[in-house]
């Protein structure tokens, strides 16, 4: 940090989670990439102020449609020694600007032009809100990197899904009810996720785009295939969110 003289007012860009001024824990979010404003407060060590205003918004990447190669590519593992570095931590925070631009719950790295093994996912937390909400409303955010899927049990559930690469389409697909997941988060730790319901069907859809395959590779049949406005006029009132 440069030297400042008393008074004066510092804005601190903080688009990195390891950033010291913001003390940003590196496994959180984009709702925790903010400008910090540091203000000299005195002369002498501990004599900064900090507050934290506008989110910083990082570059709304392009999705690629169903039809481009990426999306039928088996992604590279991501080395975990570069887990941590700029490049996969910049593409990290757009991915999630960019599913939160599209109103998607989830975003495999192949669907922004990136063959690497990283996804993204989640809502963000909502202000207010308590232990009552839906079972999708409490999708966690989260950034998994090399996933490994472990089935639990044997029940599957047949649900609907869609995807920002194939939009406006909604169909019914079978997926694994309950799911253990080892991944790597974005500091570098090894993890293991348990998830269930949506959450476990969030998280197999986006690992799918990691090997090349889509939701219309999973599903028993093609008679639930049906456009958004279809779907919403004869099939279900509920708004299903694209991955």
């Amino acid at each position: 940090m440069p030297d400042a003289v008393v008074g004066e007012v510092m804005l601190v860009l903080c688009s990195k989670p390891t950033h010291p001024a913001a003390a940003i824990d590196a496994a959180a979010t984009q709702a925790n990439r903010e400008f910090v404003i540091r203000v000299v407060l005195g002369e002498g060590p501990g004599c900064w102020g900090t507050r934290c205003i506008t989110p910083l918004r990082m570059p709304i990447l392009k999705v690629a449609r169903m039809g481009h190669p990426v999306l039928r590519a088996r992604a590279k593992a991501v080395d975990p020694s570069d887990i941590t570095s700029p490049r996969i931590q910049d593409l990290i925070d757009s991915m999630f600007d960019t599913m939160q631009e599209y109103q998607g719950v989830g975003l495999a790295a192949p669907q922004v032009h990136e063959s690497v093994r990283l996804f993204v996912a989640g809502f963000p937390p909502r202000r207010g809100a308590d232990g009552d909400e839906d079972e999708e409303s409490r999708v966690p955010l989260m950034a998994l990197i090399n996933p490994e899927i472990t089935v639990v049990g044997t029940a599957t559930a047949d649900d609907w899904e869609g995807c920002l690469s194939i939009p406006d389409i909604r169909g019914k697909v079978p997926r694994a009810a309950e799911i253990d997941v080892r991944a790597y988060d974005r500091r570098g730790r090894k993890i293991t996720v348990h998830a269930k319901g949506f959450t476990a069907r969030v998280i197999q859809h986006e690992t799918d785009h990691l090997d090349g395959v889509l939701f219309f590779d999973r599903m028993k049949s093609f008679e639930t295939l049906t456009f958004l406005d279809e779907y919403s006029r004869y099939w279900n009132s509920r708004d299903v969110p694209e991955e």
